[in-house]
């Protein structure tokens, strides 16, 4: 009981230095093939770390057994940003990344992809523009806000 009660007084006087370089995205294509997708990005010096959510799946079988399947999709990258201030330049790679619960559970890397774009970087806000090579090539871009 002493212990949880520590970690609720760090998160409550520590909480947004925790978060201070943490934002969440909203975007297009981002995880790569979904048409909006929800992201975690964390940004220190020239370096951005961003995991996404793409998709929720759930599928029922019938045959015999009754099956439901459950499946998340999503991406990891990392992004190396020049310069400083309201334009950022970055290169970026990452891969798709997926797990599955049904009869089993499984998960998957795949779907290499690796780009370049832009931030448009505030202090609260940002907008993000960017190409990419990997699945014939696409465009990504979306706003954010610092947590």
């Amino acid at each position: 009981m002493k212990r949880l009660k520590y970690l609720l007084a760090l998160a409550i006087f520590y909480g947004t230095q925790v978060f201070a370089n943490w934002s969440v995205n909203l975007g297009y294509n981002n995880p790569p093939g979904a048409a909006i997708g929800a992201n975690f990005c964390y940004f220190w010096t020239n370096w951005a770390f961003e995991a996404g959510l793409g998709s929720v799946n759930s599928t029922s079988t019938n045959s015999g057994n009754s099956t439901t399947t459950v499946s998340v999709g999503g991406d990891v990258n990392f992004k190396y940003l020049f310069g400083s201030g309201l334009f950022r330049p970055y290169l970026q790679g990452g891969a798709g990344v997926g797990i599955g619960a049904g009869n089993g559970v499984g998960a998957g890397i795949g779907g290499g992809f690796a780009g370049a774009g832009f931030f448009l970087k505030g202090s609260d806000l940002y907008a993000y523009f960017s190409y990419n090579l990997g699945g014939g090539g696409f465009l990504q871009g979306g706003l954010g806000i610092f947590l």
